[in-house]
């Protein structure tokens, strides 16, 4: 039924290290991971999203507005698309790593 196909798009620039599922007919759970991709683009935006943290809570500034920096850096990692919790465990953890995992948004087959 075609009404009811769904499409996974990429959203960013990347090399496909894992991917979970392979063949056309298995099914794929709403949550489950898809791929783990690296992307340099991606890793970057990590980056300044932790920077723009670390200066929101290190600096004081009337000329800018930290709080908008992080939330603009945030929603680069959302359009990207990262997950609340993804975002919210790099800020836990301070730290970045070189993949990343995305995981489905339908539940369905291949």
């Amino acid at each position: 039924d075609l009404t009811r196909t769904n499409t996974v798009s990429a959203r960013i620039t990347g090399r496909i290290d894992r991917l979970y599922f392979k063949t056309v007919g298995d099914y794929v759970r709403k949550g489950s991971k898809i791929i783990d991709l690296y992307s340099e683009e991606l890793n970057n935006a990590k980056r300044e999203y932790l920077l723009a943290l670390e200066k929101q809570r290190t600096l004081r500034s009337d000329v800018v507005d930290f709080e908008q920096v992080v939330q603009s850096a945030r929603q680069k990692l959302t359009l990207w698309g990262l997950t609340e919790s993804q975002i919210d465990e790099i800020a836990r953890s301070g730290k970045v790593s070189d993949h990343t995992t995305f995981y489905s948004p339908y539940n369905g087959f291949i």
